[in-house]
């Protein structure tokens, strides 16, 4: 699916309306080109340069977002690295990992959540999100305080941001990609007529597309419905034409809430430095309780334990431990503290301690049936592997993995084995 998608086919019902939403009810806030956002954040002498996001570090790269320094002197989208540095030799580049954009989503779906209990991440355009902002009345004064609100709280935690608030999903989408923040449309005939004066290149439109539409003399969102929408599937392909009816109001897709989980944390702040790791351990060990109780209350598992000390040299300490299974079990994970944390002194002193859990669902017990145990203990032998893995690193546990080569003894690598969430020893 493209990534101009607004909805999912299998939940987009005919015959139902944005019309049915009441006023102020729904609500998008939008961050522009998230990944370009990212790249600058990780480097913060690029901001007012030219500067280009790319799908790969290289002079083929292709080049997927730009900023407004980089399409002032007529870079574009699309093009390879190599020919923008022939225009623009002072161009700054680079990529985002996937990962790091799906962080930053789960990071914004989080603040977002402080303002309602429904927020639907877009699964088609990381940084678009949908919000329902009914109930609120008592808490804001009206809807524009509430979207305000948002878009601080976005701009203090270093995020650009558009918000809309209006009738239905394509209205709201469309007058946030144009840049419009705290706008709070009155009705579905000013969401119309405002959101058909948007340019295609607003909505995210893939833009070979857009330059075919613009061939055709569409431009805008209100030329667009006035194709005929019969033809769109034919000549554009699925995707455009339920574009067209999410424009044209006939499909309508409920808001569909993702569960946010809030991080389970327990911090210490000590009133004495403590610089031996045996007195360390002897304070970890209620904290970890109550973390695992936090867990317990919520149905989870801890499957990453992350330990963060705050020394007195002004440093900080990050030890992430991964445990055989995830487990609510105090003792193994005291164990594996024990190993990582050794005995005796530690390097500084430390004056300041947080645990932090990666959770789980807790999966339901299963039973065994009589005289199938096997002659193998496999958890016994991933909880041997994790005391490895606590005491010397990540590393320290590989598996042979073989590879195509010319050379023999390039045939093969080592690759870390059991990795979270894929089991350390799998059955002969």
């Amino acid at each position: 699916m493209t990534r101009f998608a607004m909805d999912h086919p299998d939940c987009a019902e005919p015959g139902h309306t944005g019309q049915e939403t009441p006023p102020g009810e729904l609500a998008c806030v939008e961050l522009p080109q998230l990944a370009l956002q990212l790249l600058l954040r990780d480097n913060p002498s690029w901001q007012d340069q030219a500067v280009a996001l790319l799908d790969q570090q290289h002079p083929q790269g292709n080049i997927l977002a730009l900023t407004a320094a980089a399409r002032r002197r007529h870079a574009a989208p699309g093009q390879r690295y190599a020919s923008a540095l022939s225009l623009l030799p002072d161009l700054r580049a680079g990529t985002v990992e996937a990962e790091q954009i799906s962080r930053a989503v789960e990071q914004v779906t989080r603040l977002l959540d402080r303002f309602t209990p429904g927020v639907e991440p877009s699964t088609d355009t990381p940084g678009l999100f949908w919000l329902d902002a009914s109930g609120l009345d008592r808490l804001y004064p009206d809807t524009q305080s509430w979207l305000r609100a948002i878009d601080e709280a976005l701009l203090s935690d270093g995020w650009e941001a558009s918000s809309v608030a209006g009738f239905s999903r394509f209205g709201t989408r469309a007058l946030a990609g144009a840049g419009r923040r705290a706008l709070v449309l009155n009705s579905p005939d000013e969401e119309r007529r405002l959101a058909s004066r948007i340019t295609l290149d607003r909505l995210g439109l893939p833009p070979a597309l857009v330059e075919k539409l613009e061939r055709l003399g569409v431009r805008s969102v209100g030329a667009f419905l006035r194709l005929p929408a019969a033809g769109i599937k034919r000549r554009f392909g699925n995707d455009v034409a339920r574009l067209h009816a999410l424009a044209d109001d006939r499909l309508w897709n409920p808001l569909q809430p993702t569960a946010v989980e809030i991080p389970c944390s327990v911090k210490t702040l000590l009133d004495q430095a403590v610089d031996d790791s045996e007195r360390l351990l002897f304070i970890l060990q209620p904290m970890l309780k109550r973390l695992l109780a936090q867990l317990a209350s919520r149905g989870r598992s801890l499957r990453v334990l992350h330990l963060m000390l705050q020394l007195d040299d002004h440093s900080n300490r990050l030890e992430s431990l991964h445990p055989a299974t995830a487990t609510l079990d105090v003792s193994a994970l005291m164990e594996l503290l024990t190993l990582r944390l050794g005995s005796g002194r530690l390097p500084a002193a430390v004056g300041e301690l947080e645990i932090r859990a990666d959770t789980v669902k807790t999966p339901p017990g299963q039973a065994q049936l009589p005289g199938c145990r096997s002659g193998r203990d496999l958890e016994a032998a991933n909880r041997a592997l994790a005391r490895v893995r606590a005491e010397l690193g990540q590393a320290a546990v590989t598996r042979a993995s073989l590879r195509e080569a010319h050379l023999p003894e390039a045939s093969w690598t080592w690759l870390p084995l059991g990795l979270p969430g894929e089991p350390g020893l799998q059955a002969a």
